[in-house]
């Protein structure tokens, strides 16, 4: 009898099962809808440390085979759930397929890795110090960068490349002291679900592209004429008085008198279409003295056939120069030849030298600089006519 009740009881519940999942089954129909399966879930593609994570969604073990089907592999569980695949054997040169499965849901995932972009190319703008950087896909908007021998990856938007100014430009105008190597590629995009739950395979990193960060030339090595108060420029530098806010055209054998004294000034090779500028070398232009004074510190006499300037100051340490301009004519400070005086003897110029009318030019002498002496320049000038004295009459008439 007990034994009747219980297969009575046995059947009913087994009638029961069928009927909810008839009910189940007939929900989905009415909608249109199958019945749910468990698949595995993709859930994010990292293509720089080159891992797949999956959501085994209900499954109690996840497989995954290359799409030729050779053989399935069990993915490791972690700690949290999910399931890592290592993808560093999948080739990137080409798009690749990878299978996934469960052990309760056989039905097969495929998830599509891409082949990375290998058309990029990033040259170095030695002109304007920018990389130009081509082969992008439209849809990318950043680019990274690392030194040669960094491993650390830094993202720059695309258009600051080829920025003058930009954070990225000023970083390698860092370079440019001694020169260095960059490499360059496309971020990128890690593989994740959407917000309808579809997977979306992201973008891989690029090809990396070296690029050859020229170093600037040597700066050009100005010397300053403290006698013709010159500096041997060429018209291929300009030069600075602010420090490098703005530069200015040089011209050659630059008068300083048109850059000013008392200043610092900085030169450099100005840059072409094809090069940069170069390094800066930086000059002090010392401010110049004032001109000897006449009578105190020039005095001058003459006779009939000689005209006689002393220097009553002048030393080894406190020379004093000058030169004689004949009457009609101007001083060529590129050509002039000046005497130097370094002491308080009485020094004579003849009539054939300096004819009547002629100019002397007097004043303090300069010093090129060198490592062990600073630049002084020779002073301001002062002047003194040339005249002589009336011969005696002979006759004794008037």
């Amino acid at each position: 009898m007990k034994s009747k009740r219980k297969k009575i009881i046995f059947f009913m519940f087994l009638l029961l099962g069928f009927a909810l999942a008839a009910g189940r089954r007939s929900v989905y129909a009415e909608e249109g809808q199958q019945e749910p399966k468990n698949f595995v879930k993709p859930v994010t593609a990292d293509y720089d440390d080159l891992w797949l994570t999956v959501n085994a969604n209900g499954n109690n073990k996840v497989f995954y085979t290359d799409k030729e089907k050779n053989g399935w592999t069990e993915a490791i569980k972690e700690a949290n759930g999910q399931y890592l695949i290592d993808i560093s054997w999948i080739k990137n040169t080409k798009d690749a397929e990878l299978l996934l499965k469960g052990d309760v849901c056989e039905d097969i995932v495929t998830v599509v890795f891409p082949a990375r972009v290998t058309k990029l190319k990033a040259k170095f703008n030695k002109s304007k110090g920018t990389v130009e950087i081509t082969g992008v896909p439209s849809e990318i908007t950043e680019f990274e960068w690392r030194k040669a021998t960094s491993y650390t990856w830094k993202k720059e938007k695309l258009e600051d490349a080829a920025k003058q100014g930009s954070a990225f430009w000023l970083e390698m105008e860092k370079f440019r002291v001694s020169g260095a190597s960059i490499y360059i590629r496309l971020p990128q995009v890690q593989g994740k679900q959407n917000a309808e739950g579809v997977f979306e395979a992201g973008q891989r990193p690029s090809k990396e592209v070296k690029v050859s960060i020229s170093k600037r030339s040597s700066a050009p090595k100005i010397k300053v004429d403290s006698s013709r108060l010159t500096l041997n420029t060429k018209d291929t530098m300009e030069y600075s008085l602010n420090n490098g806010a703005s530069w200015i055209k040089a011209e050659k054998q630059m008068s300083i008198g048109k850059i000013g004294t008392g200043k610092q000034v900085a030169f450099r090779t100005a840059a072409t279409e094809k090069s940069g500028h170069s390094k800066t070398t930086y000059v002090t232009i010392p401010a110049q003295r004032s001109a000897p004074t006449i009578g105190a510190e020039v005095r001058f006499s003459f006779d009939q056939s000689k005209f006689y300037l002393e220097f009553p100051k002048a030393s080894k340490e406190d020379k004093y120069e000058y030169t004689v301009v004949k009457k009609g004519e101007i001083l060529n400070m590129l050509k002039a030849s000046w005497k130097s005086v370094s002491s308080d003897k009485k020094v004579s110029v003849s009539a054939k030298t300096a004819p009547a009318g002629s100019v002397i030019f007097v004043r303090h002498k300069g010093t090129n600089g060198t490592t062990s002496n600073p630049l002084v320049l020779a002073s301001s000038y002062n002047t003194i006519v040339v005249q002589y004295a009336a011969a005696p009459n002979p006759t004794g008439t008037k």
